[in-house]
């Protein structure tokens, strides 16, 4: 006896649609938990790493402001060391005693000063060679150049030429004293003197003075 299918084949695909639609139905459920949960996961994760992100960049700008900090002191500590550095030098140059005790033991009766000026450096460099070594009488040719260091100047007036020399040379042997020069020379004629106009310079590095 053969089976007799008494279902209609319309009711079958009615039970295969709402199948699909409840199984449609619990997939879209399902993954809308899903992205609920994930978010909720999110903000959860956020919330707790949040500050500590914060906390990790104050802290990475105090760690700048510090390395700034400590770039301005160590700028500061150069300079200072600089200065310190400059100080020694100006209290390692010179006294006035010593430099009145050379001059005084290289002048001789034959020369007069005008003017007497001594500039005091901290650092130390040879002069460079003087442009006016071969000038003739009267020609300032060194008005512009730069000066040396720890340069001792004189201005005035000597009764001649060899006069003058001998004052260079005495001064030139002075210990501590290099370099002397005389920068310009020019005869003085009037009715009252005759007398040689000149200006001399040197360096004085502060080595004590001999014994006169």
């Amino acid at each position: 006896m053969s089976d007799i299918d008494l279902i209609p084949q319309s009711y079958r695909e009615q039970l295969r649609v709402r199948l699909w639609g409840r199984n449609f139905l619990a997939a879209m459920a399902a993954m809308v938990v899903l992205i609920v949960v994930t978010q909720v996961w999110l903000l959860v994760t956020l919330g707790v790493q949040k500050p500590k992100l914060e906390r990790l960049q104050r802290g990475r700008h105090a760690v700048a402001a510090q390395l700034a900090a400590v770039e301005a002191l160590r700028a500061r500590k150069s300079e200072a060391e600089r200065n310190l550095s400059v100080l020694a030098g100006l209290r390692g140059g010179p006294t006035v005693e010593q430099i009145s005790g050379a001059i005084d033991r290289a002048i001789n009766d034959g020369v007069w000063f005008d003017q007497l000026q001594f500039v005091r450096s901290a650092d130390y460099a040879a002069p460079k060679a003087d442009p006016a070594a071969n000038a003739p009488p009267g020609d300032d040719a060194t008005a512009g150049a730069k000066r040396p260091l720890n340069q001792l100047e004189i201005k005035g007036r000597a009764v001649s030429h060899s006069a003058l020399a001998e004052f260079a040379k005495n001064l030139a042997a002075e210990p501590g004293t290099r370099d002397v020069r005389v920068v310009n020379t020019a005869r003085q004629d009037d009715s009252a003197t005759t007398a040689v106009q000149f200006e001399v310079g040197a360096v004085i590095n502060g080595v004590a003075g001999r014994a006169k």
